[in-house]
């Protein structure tokens, strides 16, 4: 998996979902469901992963194991990236 991911989904979390809270220590595996990463904080992130990566991702993998943490969001990405099934053209 690609450092780049995960410093990218990193970056965006801290500005747009924490708002830079230098205070926050943000984590690649700390757990980021119920905390940071809430129905709406899902709704900002997807259409993100979307547009940074030019993906469509299906309602069926909006599941809690794909945005548990850093880590497994930017695993899930690679994942979509890999399969080309879900990159837009």
């Amino acid at each position: 998996m690609s450092e780049s991911i995960k410093k990218r989904i990193h970056e965006y979390i801290k500005i747009e979902m924490l708002f830079s809270d230098e205070n926050f220590l943000l984590t690649y595996e700390m757990s980021l469901l119920g905390s940071v990463i809430d129905s709406m904080g899902l709704q900002m992130l997807v259409p993100f992963l979307e547009t940074e990566y030019n993906l469509s991702i299906p309602d069926i993998e909006l599941i809690p194991e794909n945005f548990y943490n850093i880590n497994s969001i930017a695993e899930f990405v690679a994942r979509l990236l890999e399969s080309k099934k879900y990159v837009q053209t």
